[in-house]
């Protein structure tokens, strides 16, 4: 600990003079970590950042207010966009980006989220769509990837990885403006065959998809792998999704359909989604998608048949060892259904429903809170949304039902009662019993069942020009849990105040308590348990320093404390400095990162990383050591880029990390990833 204490002196004392300007990483650094706390993953799916990276390489235009792209960032509300389209109705085309100052609603924060992702052009008369022009003007992508992880693993010592250790990838896209695209993809992770064995094909995972957008009264089109979002994500809501207030808004902004992610293995759709105009108003969607899952199959004896069913799904993609090959592809699953929406200026009701079947019956494990879990072939889910813009007020909400007419609802506001205070609130009610396996709403579930709670959040700027940002959740839970075989309860509390001491400097500080119960080890009974609060609280100092264009320093300091009755108080501690240089004259641009940890399992903190596109990473910090990464960006020209990472975990203290077949003997853990991108 005294070494970690000379580490903070000598990186602050450089820094005490000035602090940095705010960067995007921050807003996105803060929403993953968030997501990866909650799913207590160290990966999390890059969905959310292939839809950045779309904008980033097609930036919307705000003049085109006819485009409904603009929402597809997640955080921008309806009060926005119908305040751009007003200012734009009474004053014309905007000449620059920063008009975005005279916008209702629109605050310093906001704007400098956009700035990546917008641009401001004078929209030209509409154009006659043509095979040609597509031909001439489409823009081709052409991204492989390779990683390794660099120390031997056991299961490629002892033969149970089947394939070499490395993954590797491809993706091709093309597209037209916003009216044709096209994406295919192979994925093979590590340990997994390659053009043997037991995958013959090549890699391991293939995705295709084809989307077509405003064609008259066409207003969307897919074919391939794509994801469905309705409403709040009661009734229908695949792929990423936030379920957390993390910038103090708390609604939803469903997709209604796209492509899924270029490397998503499972949770998509797969087959074919339409999206019609009926008329100025009104539109409908319709879907079908044929997909094979992975699962556990069981063969169990009834009577005197035997039966296959699923005992539960596999969701992680991998296939390297004979068990996992052993659950790929064992269940077919079919889905079908439909979407109806009314939307006018300020108003949008929707109703969704949809039909599921299983080539086999689900029948999860026989535990305590498996009481209510689906069960069977076949479940149907229907459910009502609505939205309702008054002046500042944003309303909204969803009810849901499933095929045993149990219900899940949601209602809340988003308020926004001057240019820099949001206010929002909202109460949800899952019922015990409300079965979807297709369902992500807001919520501390992992499902949305068996769940009640009211939250609120507030973003502002206070005197002195602080910024704020404050969220509560209390909820309690009526039935049984994984690992909680009790009715609970808890409150997750969060708030962070950032400060711009100078042009080029902000010193932001962020607190976090939650208490969310869980079974201690004193089991009365099979059916019984001891439940106990277990209380969690987080306090993040940053400090960012960018003394010119070409650097930027950014200090992150992180302590984590955490109690429970029947287990020893014990905390996390991580100090982390990380460097951003872009030299003037050459077209490289360098990030790297040192921290220092000392944290207990139950107190490990999550830290976002700079990745490769369509790739990131949110590691737990967990233990004793260090760890160091490097991030090179090279440019080579305006159509070809080639980007490469090097990370390295050093844990003083152990002789082995990790453990079964990715056990490695020694106390390092390196990575290395490259990847190249041409465009034509």
């Amino acid at each position: 600990m005294r070494k970690i204490w000379a580490y903070l002196a000598l990186i602050l004392l450089p820094l005490s003079a000035a602090l940095a300007q705010n960067d995007n990483q921050d807003f996105w650094q803060e929403y993953m970590e968030l997501i990866a706390e909650q799913n207590d993953d160290e990966s999390v799916s890059g969905e959310i950042m292939e839809v950045l990276e779309h904008f980033l390489d097609n930036p919307i235009n705000l003049n085109d207010t006819t485009s409904h792209d603009l929402q597809k960032l997640f955080f921008i509300s309806e009060f926005q966009t119908a305040a751009l389209k007003s200012y734009i109705r009474q004053n014309g085309q905007m000449l620059t980006i920063h008009e975005l100052e005279f916008v209702n609603g629109f605050d310093e924060e906001t704007r400098h989220l956009l700035m990546p992702f917008v641009k401001v052009e004078l929209v030209p008369p509409p154009e006659k769509f043509s095979f040609k022009n597509m031909l001439r003007y489409g823009k081709n992508q052409i991204t492989l990837g390779y990683k390794t992880t660099l120390e031997k693993q056991k299961g490629y010592e002892n033969g149970n990885y089947l394939g070499d250790p490395f993954r590797t990838y491809f993706r091709y896209t093309f597209k037209y403006k916003n009216k044709v695209s096209l994406s295919l993809s192979g994925d093979k992770d590590a340990g997994e065959d390659f053009f043997k064995g037991s995958q013959p094909q090549g890699y391991d995972f293939y995705g295709f998809s084809l989307m077509l957008n405003d064609f008259g009264f066409l207003k969307q089109f897919i074919v391939g792998n794509y994801q469905l979002q309705f409403g709040q994500g009661l009734t229908l809501w695949t792929g990423a999704g936030f379920n957390l207030a993390g910038d103090g808004t708390v609604k939803k902004y469903p997709q209604n359909m796209r492509p899924s992610g270029a490397f998503t293995e499972y949770g998509f759709m797969n087959g074919v989604a339409t999206t019609i105009g009926i008329s100025k108003h009104i539109s409908a969607t319709a879907f079908y998608s044929h997909v094979k899952r992975d699962g556990t199959l069981v063969t169990s004896e009834n009577f005197d048949t035997e039966e296959d069913y699923l005992q539960s799904y596999y969701e992680t993609g991998y296939h390297r060892t004979q068990s996992e090959l052993a659950k790929k592809g064992n269940i077919t699953e079919d889905l079908y259904g439909a979407h109806l929406q009314y939307k006018s200026t300020n108003l949008s009701i929707g109703a969704t429903g949809y039909h599921m079947t299983l080539s086999s019956p689900l029948q999860p494990k026989p535990r305590p809170d498996n009481y209510s879990a689906f069960s069977g072939t076949q479940n149907t889910n229907f459910g009502l949304d609505a939205t309702y813009l008054l002046r500042r007020i944003l309303f909204f909400g969803e009810m849901a039902m499933d095929r045993n007419f149990n219900i899940a609802g949601l209602a809340g506001l988003q308020f926004n009662a001057t240019e820099n205070t949001l206010i929002s609130a909202y109460y949800r009610n899952y019922g015990v019993e409300y079965q979807n396996l297709y369902a992500t709403a807001l919520g501390q579930n992992s499902s949305v069942q068996n769940e009640e709670g009211f939250g609120a959040a507030l973003r502002t700027v206070l005197p002195w020009q602080i910024s704020m940002v404050a969220s509560a959740d209390i909820f309690r839970f009526p039935w049984l849990r994984y690992q909680v075989y009790s009715p609970s309860e808890g409150s997750d509390y969060r708030v962070k105040l950032s400060k711009d001491l100078t042009r080029r400097a902000t010193l932001s500080l962020t607190y976090r308590y939650k208490n969310k119960a869980k079974n201690t080890n004193n089991i009365d009974s099979l059916y019984s348990t001891v439940v106990e609060p277990n209380k969690r609280q987080n306090l993040q100092l940053n400090l960012k320093f960018a003394p010119s264009s070409q650097w930027t320093f950014n200090t992150r300091v992180e302590h984590c404390w955490f109690s429970a009755e029947s287990k020893y108080d014990t905390t996390g501690f991580l100090i982390s400095q990380d460097v951003v240089y872009t030299p003037k004259k050459v077209p490289f641009t360098f990030a790297m990162r040192y921290a220092l940890f000392e944290t207990a399992y139950d107190a490990r903190i999550y830290a976002y990383e700079r990745d490769l596109t369509y790739e990131f990473s949110v590691p737990a910090y967990n233990g004793r050591g260090s760890r160091f990464y490097l991030f090179v960006n090279w440019k080579m020209s305006d159509k070809i880029n080639l980007i490469a990472r090097y990370s390295i975990w050093y844990y003083p203290d152990k002789d082995k990390i990790s453990s079964g077949n990715d056990e490695i003997d020694g106390n390092t853990k390196q990575e290395f990833k490259i990847q190249f991108k041409v465009k034509f």
